[in-house]
C-alpha cells in the first residue's frame, strides 16, 4: 500500500490492496487508522470519543470539506471494530480507570441499553433494552430462565449472567449482566440492581416461574 503521511498521519492512499478508487474507502480506512492511534495513545478513551475526536482530526486534514465529510463512515459503522480495538489495546487492569459514556449504549433507535455500571472493586455491568423488557414482562403466565456463561464474557469479568423471558413459548434474552464473580453476594447485589434499576422505569419483576441453572450461590 502506498500511503503519504503528514504530520505522522496517514492522508492520502493513492492506491489500497485491492486497487480500489472508492473515495468512502479510502476515508474509512484512514478514520480507522487514526481511531486505533487515539485508543494507542489514551487507553481509558470510550468508543464515541474516540470516534469523534478521530472524525475531527481527519475532518481537519481535508480542510473540513462537507463534501468529504459527509462520506465519513457513521460510528454505528465503526462501532464493532472500535471495540476491537479497544479490546486489544486496553490491558483489563485498566477497566476501573474507565469511565463509561452512555453513548456507548445507545441503539440505532437512540434506545439506551446501559441499566447499572460499577467498575470500582467489584466490577459489574448490567444490560438490556428497557422497552423490549417492559413488553416481556407484561405478557401473562410469565416465566424467567437465567444462566451464566463464561466461555462469551469479556476477558475483564468472570462471567455473563443472562436473564430470558419464556413468551408463548420462544425464549428471549432480555437482562445482559457481567460479574466479577459468581458469589452469593453478587448475585444479590445483582438482582438488586436490576430490581432498582427497573424501578425507575415502572417496571417491577414479578415471574409466575424462575427457571435456574443450578448455582448455589444463586439461590
Amino acid at each position: 500500500m502506498n500511503i503519504r503521511y503528514v504530520a505522522g498521519y496517514m492522508v492520502i492512499p493513492t492506491a489500497l490492496h485491492n486497487h480500489t478508487n472508492d473515495k468512502s474507502e479510502i476515508y474509512k480506512l484512514q478514520l480507522k487508522e487514526i481511531i486505533q492511534m487515539k485508543i494507542w495513545n489514551a487507553r481509558t478513551i470510550s468508543a464515541t470519543a474516540a470516534y469523534n475526536h478521530s472524525r475531527r482530526e481527519l475532518a481537519s486534514l481535508y480542510g473540513s470539506n462537507i463534501d468529504i465529510v459527509s462520506q465519513f463512515p457513521s460510528f454505528d459503522s465503526l462501532k464493532t471494530i472500535i471495540y476491537r480495538y479497544i479490546g486489544l489495546i486496553r490491558p483489563p487492569s485498566l477497566l476501573s480507570q474507565v469511565r463509561l459514556d452512555a453513548r456507548d449504549f445507545l441503539l440505532p433507535d437512540g434506545a439506551n441499553m446501559l441499566l447499572y455500571s460499577d467498575l470500582s472493586s467489584e466490577k459489574m455491568i448490567i444490560m438490556g433494552n428497557v422497552e423490549f423488557i417492559r413488553i416481556l414482562l407484561s405478557s401473562r403466565h410469565l416465566k424467567l430462565l437465567m444462566d451464566g456463561t463464561f466461555k462469551c464474557s469479556s476477558r475483564n469479568f468472570f462471567q455473563l449472567y443472562i436473564i430470558y423471558a419464556d413468551f408463548d413459548g420462544q425464549t428471549f434474552p432480555i437482562i445482559y449482566s457481567f460479574l466479577e464473580n459468581k458469589s452469593e453476594r453478587t448475585y444479590m447485589r445483582m438482582f438488586g440492581a436490576i430490581t432498582s434499576s427497573l424501578a425507575r422505569y415502572d417496571i417491577f419483576l414479578a415471574p409466575e416461574n424462575i427457571q435456574i441453572d443450578f448455582e448455589v450461590a444463586a439461590f
